[in-house]
């Protein structure tokens, strides 16, 4: 028995499409993995473009240097954890708030920002 991908539009054997209950999803194995990947890429990029700069010392090279810090601890979720799934528009409303009760720092200041009592004079 074969079935027709909606989205490559190639028909192919039934195994390669993966179960979805009782019925069969209607994408192959492979358009669906490439459709969670496109979907990874999309919320790494919307989180990288969220950091922007340290906010104590100003660095701005380099994204991936820079974290996000909750000064009131008052953390729901770990916005890299949302940044892993797919994108959609209430996982990016979840990232948004979560943004909201940070400030971007470089790591080495946030690691200053967590052990002050570890800074050399």
């Amino acid at each position: 028995m074969n079935k027709v991908c909606k989205r490559c539009g190639l028909e192919k054997p039934i195994q390669d499409f993966a179960k979805n209950g009782k019925s069969t999803r209607v994408y192959c194995k492979s358009c669906e993995a490439q459709r969670a990947r496109e979907n990874y890429e999309k919320s790494q990029e919307y989180v990288r473009s969220l950091k922007t700069k340290c906010s104590k010392c100003g660095y701005d090279k380099n994204p991936a240097a820079l974290e996000f810090h909750h000064p009131n601890g008052d953390k729901d979720t770990v916005i890299a954890k949302l940044a892993s799934k797919s994108f959609s528009l209430p996982i990016k409303n979840k990232i948004d708030n979560e943004v909201k009760k940070c400030v971007i720092l470089c790591a080495n200041c946030h690691r200053e920002e967590h052990h002050p009592d570890l800074n050399r004079k």
